[in-house]
C-alpha cells in the first residue's frame, strides 16, 4: 500500500497545478494501526502503478462504493458521497481503505499508537436489507479463525462499512467467554482482547443492525491449533 498511496498523491497534487495544489487527507486509525485515505466529496482520487498505468479497483461491498464511477473504478474514483467507509481490493494491495468526510468517528491522533495492529478484523455491512460481514481481503464471511499462540495479546476489530457507515452495529450474545473486555462489542467499544485461549476453543455470536435488518447474523470465532 505504501507505494500505492505514494502514487495516488503525486497523480492529484499534479492534477491541479503547482499555483492551486489540492490538500491530501489521509487519517490514522489507532483501532487499526493504519493510515487510510481520507478524501472528500468531489476528491478525485486515481489510482497508477509506478510506471503510470491506471490500476483497476474493487470497491466492496459493491453497493457502497463511494465513487461516481462505480464499484469496479479504472484508476480514477469521483467520490460521490458526503460520508462513508468502504474497502477496496486491487493488484498489490495490502488492506487498502477510503473513509470519507470530515466526520471520522473513532479515529484517532497519532500520538495514540500504544497497542498492536489487530489479530483478526471484519467489516460488517447493510446488503439489500440483510447485514454482511467481509474479511480484509473482500470475502463474505461469518468466520475468524485465529491460532492458539496469538492469542495472548491479541484483539478482533469490528469495523461498519457504508454510505454513511453502518453505526448501530452490534457484536453480542458470545455463547463462551473468549475476550478479557466485556461485550457487546460495537462503535465507541469496537475491540474485543483476547484471552490466551487453548486450541479447540469455539463462541458462537451474532452481529445485529437494527438500522439493517431486524435478524441478527449468527458468527463464529474458532481458536486453531
Amino acid at each position: 500500500m505504501r507505494w500505492q498511496l505514494w502514487w495516488t498523491s503525486a497523480m492529484l497534487l499534479a492534477a491541479t497545478g503547482c499555483n492551486n495544489p489540492n490538500t491530501i487527507h489521509v487519517v490514522y486509525s489507532a483501532d487499526e494501526q493504519k493510515v487510510i485515505l481520507n478524501p472528500h466529496q468531489g476528491d478525485v482520487v486515481q489510482w497508477a502503478t509506478p510506471a503510470g498505468a491506471p490500476v483497476t479497483v474493487h470497491f466492496f461491498p459493491p453497493g457502497g462504493t463511494p465513487c461516481k464511477e462505480g464499484a469496479n473504478p479504472v484508476g480514477t474514483c469521483t467520490i460521490a458521497v458526503a460520508k462513508g467507509r468502504a474497502l477496496y481490493t486491487c493488484d498489490k494491495c495490502s488492506d487498502p481503505e477510503v473513509v470519507v468526510g470530515s466526520d471520522l468517528g473513532t479515529m484517532r491522533a497519532p500520538t495514540e499508537m500504544v497497542k498492536a495492529p489487530p489479530t483478526a478484523k471484519r467489516y460488517i455491512a447493510c446488503e439489500s436489507s440483510q447485514i454482511v460481514m467481509y474479511d480484509p481481503e473482500g470475502h463474505s464471511t461469518t468466520d475468524i479463525s485465529i491460532p492458539a499462540g496469538a492469542t495472548n495479546g491479541g484483539s478482533i476489530l469490528w469495523v461498519g462499512l457504508g454510505n454513511p457507515p453502518l453505526s448501530d452495529w452490534k457484536a453480542d450474545s458470545f455463547s463462551t467467554a473468549v475476550c478479557s473486555n466485556a461485550p457487546p462489542f460495537q462503535p465507541g467499544n469496537a475491540t474485543c482482547n483476547l484471552l490466551a485461549l487453548p486450541a479447540g476453543t469455539t463462541t458462537n455470536y451474532s452481529v445485529s443492525a437494527p438500522s439493517c435488518s431486524s435478524t441478527p447474523l449468527p458468527a463464529r470465532i474458532t481458536i486453531t491449533p
